[in-house]
């Protein structure tokens, strides 16, 4: 939390069951991989969209929307654009080979 300390000048408010709940749940998305959850939450927190600034980057809402973030940004694309740029290019490049691709 002391990235979000950081910008936003204070201590993180932790609400009990709720946030230790969903710590527990990024455990479990990450392991022991501490380092790709630092990766998330700078995402996280670089993501500067109104409704996640109004919500000051909160626990909650970084685990409602945990895809959003945990999808490693390409180069020169933003965070919040990651999960978008990766599935045009994934589509760019079917498209390219001239290969079909099956229903979802």
């Amino acid at each position: 939390m002391d990235a979000w300390g950081e910008q936003y000048g204070e201590v993180y408010p932790i609400v009990g069951g709720r946030d230790g709940k969903a710590v527990q749940w990024f455990r479990k998305q990450v392991g022991d991989d501490v380092e790709r959850f630092r990766e998330i939450v700078r995402n996280y927190l670089a993501d500067g969209s109104q409704f996640i600034t109004d919500a000051r980057h909160s626990i909650g809402n970084l685990q409602a929307q945990w895809a959003r973030w945990a999808v490693k940004p390409l180069a020169g694309s933003g965070a919040g654009g990651a999960l978008r740029s990766q599935v045009i290019g994934a589509n760019a490049e079917f498209l390219q080979r001239g290969e079909q691709r099956d229903a979802i």
